[in-house]
């Protein structure tokens, strides 16, 4: 598994967009801030679905949840921890006429 922040158990992707996320790691200096999914920062600690013990994730490429039991549904798609919602995210949706 590449050493990418999309990768890593303590990020976040955010809901609406695929290339930025929040790192939730408070050993890191990016504790809490916007990172970009591409970035290769020194406190990475790869993601492992079959080892963690979280309920739920999110799949990249369906924009859906998925529960444990049924990631064997989701093989071979980009999954990752729960996404983070950003409280003025529906400022970035359109409205329709």
């Amino acid at each position: 598994m590449e050493v990418k922040c999309i990768n890593c158990k303590y990020f976040r992707l955010h809901e609406l967009r695929d290339n930025i996320g929040i790192c939730i790691n408070r050993d890191s200096p990016f504790y809490m801030r916007l990172v970009m999914t591409e970035w290769q920062c020194p406190f990475f600690v790869e993601l492992n679905e079959e080892v963690d013990e979280d309920e739920f994730y999110w799949c990249a490429d369906c924009k859906t949840m998925v529960h444990r039991s049924l990631l064997s549904l989701h093989k071979g798609h980009k999954l990752v921890k729960t996404p983070y919602i950003d409280e003025d995210s529906h400022l970035e949706t359109y409205v329709a006429d």
